[in-house]
């Protein structure tokens, strides 16, 4: 997690009057209701996704991995994963063909 993010974080946190700990970011940023998930990879025990949240206005990426049944299977939160990314508008044309009666 670079700077930008960590004291953009740090200062949500002292706002909020939540403690400042790594261990407080790494929650406060997987914790938040994502608005977007995509599957990134798949192992034995978990799923790993890339999350995009909004925290106090900045978007927020990070890979997290969900399993099955719940278990910490060791998968291990990586600071590096967290990115701070915008919103990119993409329109996409679909090709249906159907039978013409």
């Amino acid at each position: 997690m670079n700077e930008k993010i960590k004291n953009h974080l740090v200062a949500y946190c002292k706002k909020k009057g939540y403690r400042v700990e790594d261990s407080d970011l790494i929650e406060l940023v997987t914790e938040t209701a994502p608005i977007f998930r995509e599957e990134i990879d798949r192992h034995r025990w978990w799923v790993e996704y890339f999350y995009v949240t909004k925290i106090d206005g900045m978007l927020i990426r990070y890979a997290n991995a969900e399993s099955d049944d719940g278990e910490d299977r060791g998968y291990e939160f990586d600071l590096n994963s967290v990115k701070e990314v915008k919103a990119v508008e993409k329109t996409v044309v679909v090709t249906e063909y159907v039978p013409i009666d």
